[in-house]
């Protein structure tokens, strides 16, 4: 069989024509604060400038087959100062052509097996009897510490990530319990990022499974998240042999972390639920967007702060009513949330208070002062999430796509008269065209 022939670089490297003469102005600007020491190598002092021309070249740029900003950032930068820079000619097409080289050797590398470990935020005495977990396709093994220390090289991932740890109450072997999944990548970054969405979600929903329809009351404290499943504070990556690669670190600082009990039957909730996002994700638009309203609902959980735990659950009703665009018009998403939950009385008087609340948040800065206050509000906009993420579940089998989803929320949105005369017209129709198709 003959090899496909190797793309060239204007179909591999492209842009809207519309911005190129912003391309070309920034690919200038970058070659204009890069220089070539005596040997040979090209550096720069200019590092602020760098990081906001890539930022601009990697949002207008596009490069086949890289859809992650952090690489397409990467890709640019090993591009122009291995490459470019060193150009006898430097503009927009020779740029395209040294994009192009790197890319290409970026998308033809084999993918290499990864180990990652994940820290669960459960005593590893609350997994006993479960041995993994299915998320979007990833198997998260449930390990014991010791098995991790005779499978994977602990001793340099301890030392590593000493620092990180420092100062924190906690002991990852004592108050977490060790899931591992295998992934594949073009390298450690690309492998711990389709690994962790799997993770993150098993969160989410065990998160979802503990507090699902609760509200919390807390008095005189030290503002904490709402889950009681918090992410690890270190992450590791190891090779398929077991060697130590690197370590991650979440960038959230908690105050502390509470040692977890989670049931038995929380953990059956999760897995249940996971099941339904497994092949089938890719099929069902509306499942997908099911799966990044729950990866905001884990955030929103997660979060130490209180408006950022208000916006985000603001988010996910954006999110569930195809509201998430240039043009948000959030008269439709509070008509579109009553829909989904059958105009629930209750819901519909709720939402106009939680929107005001909303826009004096995000326009004037203003959120309720003292704990209490704001936890009340967003107690009531948890209310509304729960059971629009509870009626988006039950209506992905159904409603499996954006456009039938959008054809729900554009009927159920209709008085009830108008209903009723759309549905005498399409019966009229219906009745019509079967006449056709007896004669």
């Amino acid at each position: 069989m003959a090899a496909r022939p190797a793309l060239r670089p204007s179909e591999l490297v492209t842009w809207d024509p519309q911005h190129e003469e912003t391309v070309a102005r920034y690919v200038q600007e970058l070659m204009g604060i890069l220089w070539v020491d005596e040997g040979g190598r090209v550096k720069t002092t200019q590092h602020f400038k760098l990081d906001a021309y890539l930022r601009i070249l990697s949002r207008t740029v596009h490069i086949r087959g890289v859809e992650d900003p952090r690489a397409k950032r990467l890709l640019m930068q090993g591009a122009a100062f291995l490459r470019l820079k060193k150009y006898e000619v430097q503009n927009l097409h020779t740029f395209r052509r040294a994009l192009a080289a790197q890319a290409r050797e970026y998308v033809g590398r084999q993918p290499r097996d990864y180990w990652i470990l994940f820290p669960l935020h459960a005593r590893p005495t609350e997994l006993d009897g479960f041995r993994w977990f299915t998320v979007l396709e990833t198997r998260l093994l449930v390990r014991g510490w010791e098995r991790i220390r005779r499978d994977f090289d602990l001793d340099a991932f301890d030392t590593d990530t000493s620092v990180p740890l420092q100062g924190l109450t906690i002991s990852l072997e004592a108050d977490f319990t060790a899931m591992v999944a295998k992934a594949q990548g073009r390298d450690s970054h690309e492998a711990f990022r389709e690994a962790a969405n799997a993770f993150d979600l098993f969160c989410s929903l065990l998160n979802l499974a503990l507090k699902f329809g609760l509200s919390t009351k807390r008095w005189g404290f030290q503002t904490q998240p709402l889950g009681p499943v918090l992410p690890p504070p270190v992450y590791g990556v190891f090779g398929s042999d077991g060697a130590y690669v690197e370590y991650w670190y979440n960038t959230a600082r908690y105050q502390r972390y509470d040692r977890n009990s989670v049931q038995a039957k929380d953990l059956a909730a999760a897995r249940k639920l996971a099941r339904r996002f497994g092949a089938s994700v890719g099929k069902n638009e509306t499942l997908a967007l099911v799966v990044e309203a729950l990866h905001k609902y884990g955030e929103a959980l997660q979060a130490a702060e209180w408006r950022q735990c208000f916006l985000l659950l603001w988010q996910i009703l954006e999110l569930l009513s195809l509201q998430t665009g240039g043009n948000v018009s959030m008269k439709r998403v509070t008509n579109r949330v009553g829909a989904l939950l059958h105009q629930d009385q209750l819901v519909c008087d709720l939402l106009p208070v939680l929107y005001q609340t909303r826009n004096e948040l995000v326009h004037l800065g203003r959120f309720p002062q003292g704990d209490e206050e704001a936890l009340t509000e967003i107690n009531l906009l948890k209310y509304v999430v729960d059971r629009s993420l509870d009626a988006m579940i039950d209506k992905s089998g159904q409603l499996r796509s954006a456009s039938s989803l959008e054809k729900f929320y554009t009927h159920a949105t209709e008085r009830t008269a108008s209903l009723s005369d759309r549905q005498r017209v399409i019966g009229h129709i219906r009745r019509n065209r079967a006449k056709g198709d007896n004669a």
